[in-house]
């Protein structure tokens, strides 16, 4: 059933700014997500796959898993990320202290190495959405493990760690990763136990509640300003 308005006297802009904010209301948010795996990597869906989890040794098998996380969430303080830039990620060195501001919308993706022996494994995740870092280091201790303090961002159908567990991270040396063009990252990664896990922040997307109600705004304002105009002219 659709809604009639009959509006006299507004613009064309104000007409297509209710006309944009009802579509907004109409559709749904869109989700970022891993949309393609090459080389020994696959991808689980949650939801599908309810045995996935980023304990240490959770799988022990291979190949690499990647998953989605944590959808379109306006982030309520400042995430702290290793790595934002195209390149290859192979020393301690290579990583930076690089924070995504508070009032950003992410999504969150997780790739998990986790063999049951000690091998390597090479893998290039596509992503739909642009890159905006990678969460590569867990420190050496809660207070500073990044990995840890930023599970808030996981699936809520993922078993996520209760506290710290050392080489949950890289150990550079071993393992590289590469932000690559086409929002792309390359994990080539060599592990036993517990294994390797890095964390992908992508752009998220408002709510369409959110943006419909910017628009409902925009037109209150332009209504607010033709009649100061007409006002004046009076």
């Amino acid at each position: 059933m659709g809604v009639y308005l009959k509006l006299v006297g507004q613009s064309r802009g104000t007409l297509a700014t209710l006309a944009c904010a009802g579509a907004l209301l109409c559709a749904g948010t869109a989700s970022a997500a891993f949309i393609g795996v090459s080389g020994g990597g696959d991808i689980l869906i949650p939801d599908a796959t309810p045995n996935t989890g980023a304990t240490a040794n959770f799988f022990n098998n291979t190949p690499a898993h990647g998953w989605d996380e944590l959808q379109n969430f306006q982030l309520t303080s400042a995430l702290l990320v290793d790595a934002v830039a195209p390149g290859v990620y192979d020393m301690v060195s290579d990583l930076s202290n690089i924070f995504i501001p508070a009032g950003t919308f992410v999504s969150s993706h997780l790739i998990f190495w986790d063999p049951l022996a000690g091998t390597r494994t090479i893998a290039t995740y596509t992503l739909n959405s642009k890159i905006l870092g990678v969460i590569a280091r867990n420190g050496t201790n809660a207070g500073n493990d990044r990995l840890l303090a930023s599970d808030y961002l996981g699936n809520p159908l993922t078993v996520y760690p209760t506290g710290f567990f050392q080489n949950r991270g890289l150990e550079f040396g071993a393992d590289v990763f590469t932000i690559g063009p086409g929002n792309t990252v390359t994990i080539d990664f060599g592990a036993s136990s517990p294994g390797d896990q890095i964390r992908i922040i992508t752009q998220g997307t408002p709510e369409p509640a959110t943006l419909a109600l910017f628009g409902i705004g925009s037109l209150g304002l332009a209504g607010a300003a033709r009649r100061r105009r007409k006002n004046l002219a009076a």
